[in-house]
């Protein structure tokens, strides 16, 4: 693609936009990095945002609302480790107990007939 940096008609729209650029080269990677470093910054100021919101938010509560030692907020879950996929071996899918460590089979305590 050529330059237009001699076009004198485009002077003053290239001045504007790499001023918007802070400057920045107006190659493709060029302004895909400043899209992306725009994009970053644009995210980090709503999230800083939605944070003092939040943090405003709970300092003006009722204190019987608040989260304390024992009253966690439901977005703080316990994160439980997945089991694992069936196995080629196994068509039916069934677990047998011995990939999931603490699990043992059940299928022995059954009584006659079950």
């Amino acid at each position: 693609m050529p330059e237009n940096k001699g076009v004198p008609a485009w002077e003053e729209h290239r001045r504007v936009l790499v001023e918007a650029l802070g400057g920045g080269d107006l190659s493709r990677p060029g302004l895909g990095q400043a899209m992306v470093s725009a994009s970053a910054s644009f995210c980090e100021a709503v999230m800083l945002g939605k944070e003092e919101a939040e943090r405003q938010r709970v300092r003006t509560s009722h204190p019987g609302r608040r989260a304390g030692a024992g009253n966690r907020p439901l977005s703080v879950a316990r994160v439980v480790p997945r089991a694992p996929q069936s196995d080629v071996s196994n068509p039916s899918g069934a677990h047998q107990g011995q990939d999931l460590p603490g699990l043992r089979d059940c299928s022995k305590d059954r009584g006659p007939g079950t």
